[in-house]
């Protein structure tokens, strides 16, 4: 489901709370598979993060190399959440822009 044309000319207030009434609508009826995948996308981005906290801002020593792979582990891990978290939300990475700042921001689908 797609969120109307109409919405693009609404204030971003009234387009965020309209978006988010149509995803809390669409709640009860996220799969289970769907819910696993989100949840170990995040469980495993959080690893990367906390070992990334721990350097930056704990002071953990880490050589250059460890580091850039550190990086891009995060990075990978990052993404996977994010896509995790649009299929949960039912959002495609088609956005519309509804906080009309032209950075888009969500697209409703219908691949339930």
């Amino acid at each position: 489901m797609i969120i109307g044309l109409a919405a693009v000319w609404l204030s971003p207030p009234v387009r965020v709370a309209a978006a988010r009434r149509v995803i809390l609508n669409r709640m009860p009826n996220i799969d289970e598979e769907r819910k696993r995948s989100y949840r170990e996308a995040w469980e495993a981005w959080r690893h990367q993060l906390d070992a990334l906290h721990r350097v930056f801002l704990d002071g953990e020593p880490m050589d250059p190399p460890r580091l850039k792979g550190l990086l891009n582990r995060e990075t990978r891990a990052k993404a996977k959440y994010d896509e995790a978290r649009r299929r949960l939300l039912g959002l495609s990475e088609e956005t519309l822009d509804i906080f009309g700042d032209g950075e888009g921001a969500l697209t409703l689908t219908d691949d339930d």
